[in-house]
């Protein structure tokens, strides 16, 4: 069995839980130390990661939350730098990278930052840090939240957004997790409440 584990210092670091050996990082570039969220893989298949120690280039920013797909195959992850990258743990290399923008000096169009938000920009993630992904038990949706107060919902396969952002809450959204039959979302927040969406 595999457990990935978000950490402060810009990394996700993949662990055998039967023998407490690190067996993979996927890193990013700059951090602290500090570990906020972990979750544990659907197998115990350590043939997912290319090869022992194996670094992924990812994050700019500390990492706050991973996720795995029911299968295995894929791993999301979320970070203060507005990004969410969905993970193919076999290759080792970003599927997908869904990129905020925060309306400020730190703006982003299709991944790439600093580049000028225009008309022909669509920019459809978050507007603040991302704090917490879920893929659904189906692994064809991931569900996303930030500080920005907003759930939104993804194509698994294609990192498109699937429907309007969903809004409601005061405060931060601080975790999102799907019901076992995928048709809803739940949703907690800093303004002391729970939604299902």
């Amino acid at each position: 069995m595999l457990l990935a584990t978000a950490s402060k210092e810009v990394s996700v670091k993949i662990w055998n839980v039967f023998s407490g050996e690190q067996v993979g990082t996927l890193r990013g570039h700059d951090g602290e130390e500090g570990c906020t969220c972990a979750v544990d893989a659907p197998t115990e298949d350590l043939s997912l990661l290319r090869d022992p120690g194996c670094e992924m280039q990812g994050h700019s920013k500390e990492v706050n939350c991973v996720s795995w797909s029911s299968d295995g195959s894929s791993l999301a992850t979320c970070s203060n730098d507005l990004s969410t990258l969905v993970w193919d743990v076999a290759s080792g290399t970003s599927r997908y990278r869904i990129q905020g923008h925060d309306g400020m000096d730190n703006c982003f169009c299709n991944g790439v930052p600093g580049t000028e938000v225009s008309s022909s920009c669509e920019v459809e993630g978050h507007a603040d840090y991302v704090t917490a992904v879920a893929f659904s038990p189906d692994s064809l949706s991931l569900a996303s939240c930030s500080k920005d107060m907003s759930i939104r919902v993804w194509d698994a396969t294609t990192g498109r957004l699937k429907q309007p952002p969903l809004v409601g809450h005061a405060r931060a959204v601080t975790s999102v997790a799907w019901s076992p039959d995928g048709k809803s979302v739940a949703s907690s927040s800093r303004d002391n409440t729970v939604r299902v969406w």
